[in-house]
């Protein structure tokens, strides 16, 4: 029998308990880290469909998200965007992070936070690393999750180059477990956090 790499991910991890119990805390855990944040969170939408989009504070709007499994796709350019858009998804995402980058550790706090929250860690410049972190993805799926990842896979500072060249992988996941992918935008303007989200598209397979 082909190894697939399955072996080498704990039976223990990512199951549908673990997934469940995630779901559970997620609303208390996303609300006192939000209280940390040093800007408020606004959206940008377009409440009454006339084609011009305004700020709105996220708590006074309802956003609706497909059922259905769902990757959240967006860029990554400061260090409180993980915590800002657990808040506005308001819906458990395990989040795909980094490991290989200590801005993402930037206290003790923070790493309790994103495992109780729940986190698939990868080493980005480690093929087998990358080749699992896949595979536990899928895994966190198929037992009901959802997914926030940042397929730029770096910082993005440019003022010029508004999405970078990114990783292939987000679709081919939503290809093998026939997620919706939402785009969404998200920057620091005039202190505050403010974030844009797209419509979902699906992959056709």
């Amino acid at each position: 029998m082909e190894n697939t790499g399955l072996d080498k991910i704990s039976k223990f991890q990512y199951t549908q308990l673990s997934v469940l119990f995630r779901k559970l805390i997620s609303k208390p855990l996303t609300n006192a880290f939000e209280k940390t944040l040093p800007c408020d969170i606004q959206l940008l939408v377009d409440p009454d469909n006339s084609g011009i989009k305004k700020l709105i504070d996220y708590k006074n709007y309802e956003l609706k998200f497909p059922t259905g499994p769902k990757i959240f796709a967006s860029n990554h350019v400061f260090y409180d965007d993980i915590a800002t858009l657990c808040a506005v998804i308001n819906e458990n995402v395990h989040i795909l992070v980094d490991s290989s980058s200590k801005d993402n550790f930037k206290s003790f706090l923070d790493r309790i936070a994103l495992y109780l929250n729940g986190v698939i860690y990868v080493d980005k410049n480690i093929l087998e690393d990358r080749f699992l972190s896949v595979l536990k993805m899928e895994k966190v799926i198929l037992n009901g999750g959802n997914i926030l990842m940042f397929p730029e896979s770096t910082w993005n500072f440019s003022q010029n180059e508004i999405i970078r060249p990114f990783r292939a992988g987000i679709i081919d996941l939503a290809k093998k477990t026939d997620s919706s992918i939402i785009p969404c935008g998200i920057d620091a303007i005039n202190k505050k956090y403010v974030v844009n989200f797209r419509k979902k598209f699906q992959i056709n397979t």
